[in-house]
């Protein structure tokens, strides 16, 4: 049994139940066990333009983990290109091509980030891209 304390006050977690988090084995502070998260956004970015995400909690991978965060952009107009970057010098993500999948292998604390940059993909010089608007949609974990 989990328990938040508040004060004076005891809840008992398993009294909350909400079916939003029904079948959702989430660990006890005792059983040292980490929870992975996959996070799926859908999102309008203007082209140019970034998507920003800054980390709200501690990431780092663990031993059945092959990457601490994987980015993958699922429709990119194939007259557009994508770049992942760090907020801070240091943080490198790492893909084989400008499509993706991003990833990133080292620890990430709270309040450090990374940008998705979408640029007009420039074949010829002084061609614009005819994407004003891309679709993003993006899954993390």
């Amino acid at each position: 049994m989990t328990n938040l304390s508040r004060t004076s006050k005891t809840i008992e977690l398993s009294k909350l139940n909400p079916p939003k988090f029904s079948g959702i084995d989430f660990p006890s502070p005792d059983e040292d066990r980490p929870v992975r998260v996959v996070n799926i956004r859908y999102e309008i970015v203007s082209t140019p333009g970034q998507y920003r995400l800054a980390m709200p909690v501690l990431a780092a991978r663990t031993d059945s983990e092959r990457h601490t965060i994987t980015i993958s952009i699922e429709t990119l107009p194939a007259d557009v290109s994508a770049e992942v970057t760090a907020f801070y010098r240091g943080l490198t993500f790492y893909s084989d091509s400008d499509q993706g999948p991003w990833h990133y292998d080292g620890v990430m604390f709270p309040g450090q980030g990374f940008n998705i940059v979408l640029n007009p993909r420039v074949e010829n010089p002084g061609a614009q891209s005819s994407a004003a608007k891309t679709g993003l949609r993006f899954a993390g974990s």
